[in-house]
């Protein structure tokens, strides 16, 4: 038996081999280095006339006093050595994605992208890029899971065990297919490695190219939350997304919404909210549509001590930049005065519920 097991060991590691070797000559043209004065990481074809992506904190000076202010001298370093510089289409810091544009002197060889709602917990995957400046790395292993929403992201990642260093940020993670389902953003302790999934990059994509940058919607401002069963079936409600708080005055109190209300549909689509999962996918599509536009929900509201729907609606808009957060360092640009020991802010109500702050009004020290 335990004879079998090692043939059995070595022939599944053989494989594991054999596709990685496959893997690794098939998308080796389409991942690239990517080296700036502060910094450096990987990233990816898009196009064949130089579109490239990779992690927004890749190509950001990561300077608080001014977050959107990126590296001057990005340079593109294909498999081949070759190199040219690129310029910032637009970047975000999280979701953690940013798009590059180089001029080849060639058709570039694009990578394939995979369809992300198709990953699964268990299936093999394979990180590309240059960790610790090494280029031309691939490491191999499995998708731990698919949907991690506690790491203070603005969208859910995947968990994986292909190993990831520093210099790994913005490469690609690819199925055993040869087809990108991520993008490498954040090593972990413990041989945890985290990566964005595909579709959110792709969306992230389109904004640059329309907008220069990522443009989030919203109706502001009130504060909501997932349903499990538990609290669901207390309720006595379906699982869709509660309201906890709706700030007076706000533009989601004139439209109607109310604290304690129950979203069940979004312009004419059912919501979930049964989980962080499906709660943090609610989210994106959310943030994704266009400012300007009506937005129309379903709610579902105690009156008279009956749960009723009832329709509410506004225009969206933009969102005010976002506070620090989680992994990154937020958008709110910061005013150093060094000889007083201080730096200041300003204040949205984002930061004013995050901080506690006792007044929206003035700034934060």
């Amino acid at each position: 038996m335990r004879f079998i097991l090692t043939i059995l060991t070595f022939l599944s590691a053989s494989l594991f081999a054999q596709k990685g070797d496959e893997l690794f000559k098939k998308v080796d043209e389409s991942v690239v280095a990517i080296q700036h004065e502060k910094a450096g990481g990987s990233g990816f074809v898009l196009t064949k006339d130089g579109y490239i992506m990779t992690n927004g904190h890749v190509v950001s000076l990561m300077d608080p006093e001014n977050p959107k202010d990126t590296a001057r001298r990005i340079t593109v370093i294909m498999s081949d050595d070759k190199k040219y510089q690129a310029k910032v289409i637009g970047f975000s810091l999280d979701p953690d994605i940013a798009v590059l544009k180089i001029e080849p002197d060639k058709p570039l060889k694009p990578v394939k992208i995979g369809d992300t709602d198709k990953v699964i917990t268990g299936q093999t995957c394979y990180a590309f890029g240059a960790p610790l400046g090494q280029k031309r790395t691939l490491t191999g292993g499995i998708i731990s899971n698919t949907a991690r929403t506690s790491l203070g992201t603005f969208t859910k990642v995947f968990q994986m065990d292909a190993i990831i260093n520093p210099g790994n940020s913005g490469g690609p993670l690819f199925n055993d297919k040869g087809e990108v389902i991520g993008v490498s953003t954040y090593g972990g302790k413990a041989g945890l490695g985290f990566s964005i999934p595909i579709k959110y990059g792709m969306v992230l994509k389109d904004h640059y190219l329309k907008y220069g940058r990522f443009v989030r919607a919203d109706l502001p401002f009130y504060i909501s939350k997932a349903m499990p069963e538990e609290f669901a079936r207390v309720l006595g409600t379906p699982q869709g997304v509660y309201i906890d708080y709706v700030v007076p005055g706000t533009d989601a109190e004139k439209s109607g919404l109310k604290n304690g209300d129950v979203i069940i549909k979004m312009d004419g689509k059912p919501v979930s909210g049964k989980n962080e999962e499906s709660y943090y996918e609610w989210s994106w599509e959310l943030v994704t549509k266009k400012v300007g536009n009506k937005i129309t929900f379903v709610v579902l509201r105690k009156i008279d001590g009956q749960w009723k729907e009832v329709t509410v609606s506004g225009t969206l808009e933009e969102d005010e930049p976002a506070p620090k957060h989680g992994h990154q360092i937020g958008e709110l640009k910061e005013i150093k005065y060094p000889i007083l020991g201080m730096g200041i802010q300003r204040i949205t109500l984002m930061s004013y519920f995050i901080y506690n702050l006792p007044t929206t009004k003035g700034v934060r020290v």
